[in-house]
């Protein structure tokens, strides 16, 4: 085959070319039409066509490089140069001076060949490198590569500065091994886990930087392994978490706040109902002093009382307090009994509390205040997917090594989005100012921190369900519930007119109807709305003593119900908390009086004969 239809088939171009200026082809291989798209006629016959479209970046370079082979015999050079569709293509480009006469026209002959994919991917290649020094210097996280024995090989800027370093020649100077051993740092159960799993991932612990100053950190890493299996080196990144776990801390004393003002005026009307059981007893001791057995029986009741309020106090600075973390030996089922005053406090009027705890001691080692802030925010979070009324369920039980506590609402529930970020911190369907959006991510950092955990059931439209696991510990019974409070009885003193009243807290109920039937009227007294208007049609009622907020139907709206069916019905609302928003909403429009708790007996008979137009 002749050399030329050779040359043609090879994607090598073959050029010569005469010195001192040899930038013009005196003859071209055919093939150069396929690279270039031009015939190989242009590049001889036209004076100065190649050089004219090197690029003007490269075409100085190029000029030198041939000016200087008469004295180098060689050159080697890559260049651009624009082809046929005015692209430019990289074209490595060779050439040697053949032997001539001295003193004559010296010959060169070259080869170009094209490289625009290798010059591309070499300079992916370097942007590609550039990107990862830079995302590796550049990262917000510490990034690191050590030797088991606990050398530094590798540090980013962030680690460096995270542990008060200026430099990585710096940082390198300290050995793991031996700075884990002056400041406790657990390296061998970091190392055993990497050693036994190959990754670890959220490791954390608390770090000493050069100043001294503690820092709390995660480290996430995994060993690399060479081909024998021993390990080479461990590699991975470290995050700070010392200004999260300081948020965290003000993210859970926020959540307390919150509740605790959210509190404010329940425990109002809370204490008040305590203070009116109080002063109703109190005013009764006179009237059974020639009686002991009666007057013991007061004064054991005055003395619950007083007992009820300073636990209620307690539990309220207890939950509102700042503190470090106290783990104590508990029983569930008591926290949840011991809680349920708060709990009542926080629930909406006409939400209903059951309260199932197990029949075995459900121990557990746990902060109380971060326990019953678990059972506030999922009380909360409960009593507001309800408001039209519902059941909230507190149950607990036991399951193999676990405590169990299951929080149950028939609310609104939740789609599947919702569900997917309930745990998300200031993630809230609420409308803006009703709530943080902090309540179940406190929740579960609480629960993770006790090591245990929270599952969620929930259905748009069919309430939701949350079961909270804390593991069980062996120990000795816990503590029994205080004593119920007692309820005593007086003497009566007026006309028999007959008063219905309606009081869900036992003590309040009780005493008012002990004083009400001294003063001489019959009483019926029953716990909620509901039990009222069961009353038979012809049961004669003369007034209706009411607490504002009753579980189930409101104070108001049980009076203008009873009303319509009882015309001439006299009704007087009484309350512990004026700003109830029950009393505000419904009955700011009715004609109806407010009797304001703590009251003496005096003012309760004064404003029944008012109400009912006796002298």
């Amino acid at each position: 085959m002749p050399i030329g239809d050779i040359l043609v088939q090879l994607p090598i171009v073959v050029y010569t070319a005469s010195i001192p200026s040899p930038i013009d082809a005196s003859w071209i291989s055919e093939n150069v039409e396929e690279l270039t798209g031009f015939p190989a006629s242009r590049f001889v016959s036209e004076p100065g066509f190649w050089s004219s479209r090197l690029h003007t970046d490269d075409l100085e370079r190029v000029r030198a490089a041939f000016a200087s082979i008469a004295q180098a015999g060689r050159i080697t050079m890559e260049y651009r140069w624009r082809v046929a569709d005015d692209s430019y293509r990289w074209f490595l480009d060779n050439a040697v001076l053949l032997a001539g006469d001295p003193g004559g026209p010296r010959q060169v002959v070259g080869t170009f060949v094209e490289i625009t994919a290798q010059k591309e991917t070499e300079s992916a290649l370097r942007e590609s490198e550039e990107h990862f020094r830079n995302f590796i210097e550049d990262a917000v996280v510490g990034i690191f590569r050590t030797t088991p024995d606990g050398r530094i090989l590798l540090s980013n800027h962030a680690l460096q500065q995270l542990l008060g370093f200026a430099s990585h020649e710096e940082l390198a100077r300290m050995n793991l091994e031996e700075w884990a051993r002056e400041q406790s740092y657990p390296r061998e159960a970091f190392k055993a886990a990497l050693d036994r799993d190959g990754v670890v991932r959220g490791f954390e612990s608390c770090w000493t930087r050069r100043d001294g100053s503690q820092i709390h950190v995660r480290e996430s890493a995994r060993a690399i392994h060479d081909s024998t299996g021993n390990i080479c080196y461990y590699e991975g990144f470290i995050e700070d978490l010392t200004a999260q776990k300081a948020f965290e801390e003000q993210v859970l004393q926020m959540q307390k706040m919150e509740a605790v003002g959210r509190l404010a005026g329940g425990v109002a009307h809370d204490f008040n109902n305590v203070l009116q059981a109080m002063m109703s007893l109190s005013q009764l001791l006179p009237t059974c002093r020639e009686d002991p057995t009666h007057f013991s029986e007061v004064v054991g009741d005055l003395q619950e009382h007083v007992k009820r309020g300073a636990a209620l106090a307690r539990q309220l600075l207890l939950f509102a307090r700042r503190e470090i973390r106290k783990t104590e030996r508990l029983d569930l089922n008591q926290v949840i009994r011991q809680s349920v005053r708060l709990v009542r406090l926080l629930l909406r009027e006409n939400v209903r509390l059951v309260i199932s705890p197990a029949d075995v001691t459900l121990r557990v080692d746990a902060d109380r205040a971060q326990l019953e802030q678990v059972i506030m925010n999922l009380a909360v979070n409960a009593s507001d997917a309800m408001p039209e009324g519902g059941v909230l369920e507190v149950r607990t039980e036991r399951r193999y090594h676990e405590a169990v506590m299951q929080v149950r609402d028939n609310g609104s529930g939740m789609d599947e989005e919702t569900r997917a970020r309930a745990f998300e911190p200031f993630f809230t369907t609420k409308a803006v100012g009703r709530g943080t959006g902090l309540g179940l991510s406190v929740v579960h950092g609480i629960v993770t921190a006790h090591g245990g955990r929270v599952e969620m059931e929930s259905e748009l439209g069919k309430g939701s369900l949350f079961r909270v696991f804390l593991p069980l510990v062996e120990g000795p019974d816990l503590g029994a519930q205080a004593p119920a409070v007692r309820a005593s009885t007086i003497s009566p003193t007026a006309r028999g007119e007959h008063v219905l009243v309606v009081e869900d807290e036992d003590g309040v109920r009780e005493s008012l109807k002990q004083i009400l039937t001294v003063l001489g009227y019959r009483v019926t007294a029953v716990e909620s709305g509901e039990k009222a208007l069961e009353l038979p049609a012809e049961t004669r009622l003369d007034l209706l003593l009411t607490d504002v907020a009753l579980p189930g139907v409101s104070g108001p709206r049980l009076a203008a119900m009873m009303a319509s069916r009882r015309p001439g019905l006299k009704v007087i609302i009484m309350s512990g908390y004026t700003e109830d928003a029950a009393f505000r909403e419904e009955a700011s429009d009715a004609r109806l009086v407010f009797l304001q708790k703590p009251f003496d007996i005096e003012t309760l008979g004064r404003e029944i004969r008012k109400a009912m137009g006796l002298r």
